[in-house]
């Protein structure tokens, strides 16, 4: 099919003369006429000619018609048969073997066809568990060429093959150009993308001790399938020991929101140190500061007993609890007796007692004389 084939045709004449001067034509049932030909000198009985491929697409058994002419016009036909052997397609694909998950991958289909086949479809193994078939648009050649294209979600190496379908439902597996009896195939190295981080920002940027800080972020990864590990520093790590919390993060991920509470108030910085796919694709660190603000302790009731007593009697104790939002503040507690003495839990002799469990206090007071004359309800405050 499709390929030039050679006719020999050997005539005679009664007429010496006649036979001199012959001439031939080569006829293909009408598809094919050479035209009155002349032998080459020398050889008046015999002429070659060769039939072109272009008229020998069809497989199977053909007519050659051949009519022989003397110079009067008179002439005799003969006939021979032509065996047209099929030629199968041999279908073809070409295309990188390198690419990046995410990014779209090219590949080239085109077959040769030597009769009157003509390629109506593709199919693609793409390697990755897709397989996708593609029909030829009206107006392609024979030969079915058309570039299609695929997105692979994951890095990997994956091997793609082809086959083509023809006009008469037959399908071929794509071969190499160079030898056509070796399947083709194309292994392509599909490589990890890093994800990258954007917009990294707090809720807050100033916050009260013991309260919560909310970290946020985008997430971008042309790998679909990754999935993530997250790594914080808070900046409130203790003794040079540093507080980074691991976050697992699902494949498709694309942002995070993250929180984090404070018992100490001050000045932080917040890293995000890493966010890694499982690939090993990273991208950071990338920082924000925090300020923590300390919260005042709140002072409850008070308590004396007793409420009354002798000049220079009976000790009172007084006694009393606060409360502070921050876990870790420790407090000085300073007691105002009214009679002119100032008490402070640091001061040497003290006898004001913290309960620092409990947030309580307890202090003892001698009264040595009673309030001057005058003082409402004789009474000290």
């Amino acid at each position: 099919q499709g390929h030039d084939a050679q006719v020999t045709v050997n005539a005679t004449d009664i007429s010496p003369v006649d036979a001199a001067s012959l001439k031939y034509q080569i006829l293909n049932d009408g598809v094919y006429d050479s035209g009155l030909q002349s032998p080459p000198p020398g050889s008046p009985g015999s002429i070659t000619w060769t039939v072109p491929g272009s008229v020998l697409l069809q497989d199977g058994q053909q007519v050659i018609h051949v009519r022989v002419y003397d110079k009067d016009g008179l002439f005799a036909d003969g006939y021979t048969t032509l065996t047209v052997n099929k030629v199968q397609p041999q279908p073809h694909e070409s295309g990188l073997t390198t690419g990046s998950e995410g990014a779209t991958y090219t590949l080239d289909l085109k077959a040769d066809v030597f009769g009157n086949e003509a390629i109506k479809s593709w199919e693609v193994n793409w390697g990755d568990g897709n397989t996708d078939r593609f029909i030829v648009p009206a107006g392609v050649g024979a030969d079915g060429h058309i570039t299609v294209r695929h997105t692979y979600l994951d890095n990997g190496i994956y091997t793609i093959t082809s086959q083509a379908t023809d006009n008469s439902g037959s399908t071929y597996p794509s071969v190499d150009p160079a030898n056509p009896k070796i399947v083709q195939s194309i292994t392509v190295n599909v490589a990890n993308v890093a994800p990258k981080l954007s917009e990294v920002q707090l809720a807050k940027t100033e916050i009260n001790e013991n309260d919560f800080a909310d970290l946020s972020g985008k997430i971008a990864d042309p790998g679909v399938l990754d999935t993530f590990k997250l790594f914080v520093d808070w900046g409130d790590g203790v003794g040079g020991v540093k507080d980074i919390q691991e976050i697992d993060l699902a494949a498709g991920t694309p942002n995070f929101d993250v929180s984090h509470q404070y018992a100490n108030f001050g000045q932080y910085k917040i890293t995000v140190v890493s966010l890694i796919d499982k690939d090993g694709g990273s991208d950071g660190p990338v920082s924000v500061n925090l300020k923590v603000d300390d919260v005042a302790p709140v002072l409850g009731p008070i308590a004396v007993n007793p409420n009354k007593v002798q000049e220079n009697g009976k000790l009172v104790t007084v006694s009393g609890t606060y409360t502070d939002v921050g876990p870790n503040d420790t407090h000085t507690v300073t007691i105002d007796f009214g009679d002119g003495k100032v008490m402070t839990s640091t001061d040497a002799g003290s006898t004001i007692v913290i309960n620092k469990q409990n947030r309580s206090f307890t202090a003892t007071h001698l009264y040595l004389d009673n309030p001057p004359v005058g003082t409402p309800n004789s009474a000290y405050k």
